[in-house]
């Protein structure tokens, strides 16, 4: 959804506190929200109550088109500024505007992608490569990585959340790190600072 489209609708901003829901899973759902600075996590209820981070959001990025009910729970990963559009707003806009309609779609099953993308990235990697999977999608975000080769990227979320999202367990993902700075993969720049040494093309 191009900006100036979704800025032609009404709209308002949101400051939102690091650590604090935007909202639940299964809630009612009423607005859209885009990034504006900060990062987001979503998440979903596990069959075993346990919680599975989905994604993480960056600013220019959509989240929480649902019709009826929130798919996902939102989270502050850090102080987050968002804005927010009426979802009837953003549908009478599709209704009327073709390739809105089109972007609407795309933003809708945009949760469905990140799902598979996050299903595959887990599921069929070992540990190391997981981390470095992780790794290279942050240093494609503006947000994260300085865009030089080798990329920097400075994590905006917690060891512990890496760890729930790429479903390993914290002394595993320490383990990973170490081995991957023994390797000469990545090196520490700061507490959460890391070289990717291993991405030297585009």
């Amino acid at each position: 959804m191009t900006v100036s489209a979704l800025d032609a609708l009404p709209h308002w901003r949101v400051s939102i506190a690091k650590g604090r829901t935007i909202y639940i899973e299964g809630e009612p759902s009423s607005t859209l929200y885009r990034v504006e600075s900060g990062c987001v996590r979503l998440l979903v209820d596990g069959t075993d109550g346990a919680r599975q981070i989905i994604s993480f959001l960056f600013p220019t990025q959509l989240f929480g088109y649902c019709l009826d009910t929130r798919n996902t729970s939102a989270e502050a990963v850090t102080d987050v500024a968002l804005t927010a559009f009426p979802i009837s707003a953003v549908i009478e806009l599709g209704a009327h505007n073709h390739k809105a309609a089109i972007e609407l779609l795309d933003t809708a099953n945009e949760v469905v992608r990140r799902l598979a993308h996050h299903f595959q990235g887990v599921s069929h990697l070992p540990a190391d490569a997981r981390v470095m999977w992780f790794l290279e999608k942050l240093s494609r975000e503006p947000a994260i990585s300085d865009g030089r080769l080798p990329p920097t990227i400075r994590l905006p979320m917690t060891f512990g959340d890496v760890a729930a999202y790429l479903n390993l367990t914290p002394q595993t993902l320490s383990r990973v790190f170490r081995q991957l700075e023994g390797s000469h993969s990545i090196h520490r720049a700061g507490s959460r600072v890391f070289v990717v040494d291993a991405i030297v093309a585009a």
